[in-house]
């Protein structure tokens, strides 16, 4: 199945024509023909024909430049012609490494930031957070690779990783242990007073008949924590009762085997063509649940005839239940983890309605 293809490291130092045009002149080198461009994306394709079947086959890459807040551009390359590129690797990566990058600051990671405070605190005891200190806003950084994180970034720009997951703020405070609080007078002093005397009346007044007691109460102990534990875990699986949307994909996406059997109400950009399989009796494709950054890859799976109106570069609005996680590899060898999807349902919509289904979700 397909994926990104293919992503230029770090931040390219151009605007989103500069770059496509970049890229436009690459892969016409490469013998792909335009398709059509937009202000952010270029769409190539290449046609081979099949001496033998004499059929055609179209090879589609699709290039997006995808803008950064502090200027500048991400490229990413996906479609479906995974071993041309997997044969020009060496002429992809002379490329981009021909394209002009930006100069980021590297702050060190929040766990070296954390020990060099600790040593200049040297043996004063811990300072505890003022109202002051609520009033400055923390630094926030990548614990993946250590880049400062702006408040508005969803993902790190340095080297992608979800900010969800990685986000840290260095707090030394944070490893000063909580003291228990102290017991409340006149509680537990009383109970070794009370026990005391309840001990010494009941076996004068009956022996069998405190036993029976104590009986009973252990039943109605065990009977309560039944009637407890099945309503706090109404279900065996740790994903059934859960519901997953635009809002909270990224919970979902983070550990998608976690909550298998969840259902999931989400919008997205197909990005590979729908495959059909009889022996399984099921169509296959791929999305991408976060269309703007082009994150979040999702394997949505139907039945036969269950996509038979979608095609690639459609927006669809999915209803279904979370299989786990879907793994495999990319064009260029990596290990990916996609979210797995049985779908109850795959609508076709507009651009503008997949944006409003995730936000208003």
């Amino acid at each position: 199945m397909d994926d990104v293809l293919a992503s230029v490291w770090g931040v390219v130092d151009l605007s989103p024509q500069e770059a496509l045009d970049e890229a436009q002149d690459f892969l016409m080198r490469q013998g792909y023909s335009v398709a059509y461009r937009t202000s952010t994306t270029l769409t190539v394709e290449r046609h081979v024909a099949d001496n033998a079947t004499g059929q055609e086959s179209i090879f589609k890459l699709i290039v997006m430049a995808l803008p950064q807040s502090g200027g500048g551009v991400r490229l990413k390359v996906r479609g479906n012609d995974r071993q041309a590129v997997r044969d020009h690797q060496a002429a992809w990566l002379e490329w981009s490494e021909t394209l002009p990058k930006r100069e980021t600051e590297q702050p060190e990671a929040a766990a070296t930031m954390e020990s060099v405070t600790r040593e200049s605190v040297g043996q004063e005891a811990p300072r505890h957070t003022t109202a002051a200190d609520n009033d400055v806003p923390q630094r926030r950084y990548c614990r993946n690779c250590g880049n400062e994180l702006s408040p508005e970034d969803l993902f790190c720009q340095n080297c992608g990783t979800p900010v969800h997951k990685a986000a840290t703020v260095p707090t030394p405070e944070a490893d000063v242990p909580v003291p228990h609080p102290p017991p409340q007078p006149g509680t537990a002093a009383a109970f070794p007073q009370q026990a005391a005397g309840t001990q010494r009346s009941w076996p004068r007044r009956h022996p069998l008949l405190t036993g029976c007691l104590g009986l009973v109460c252990l039943v109605v102990g065990l009977v309560v924590l039944v009637f407890v534990l099945a309503f706090l875990f109404p279900g065996a699986d740790p994903g059934v009762g859960e519901t997953y949307t635009g809002k909270n994909y990224g919970v979902l996406a983070s550990d998608p085997d976690a909550h298998a059997g969840a259902k999931v109400t989400i919008c997205g950009e197909v990005f590979t063509r729908v495959d059909t399989y009889t022996d399984t009796e099921e169509q296959v494709t791929q999305m991408f649940a976060d269309i703007d950054s082009a994150e979040y890859n999702t394997v949505v799976r139907t039945g036969l005839n269950g996509m038979k109106n979608i095609h690639m570069d459609d927006y669809v609005k999915v209803s279904g239940t979370v299989n786990g996680a879907f793994s495999g590899s990319n064009a260029m060898g990596g290990d990916i983890e996609a979210v797995d999807i049985q779908a109850d349902s795959v609508e076709k919509i507009s651009g503008a309605e997949a944006r409003r289904c995730d936000a208003e979700a």
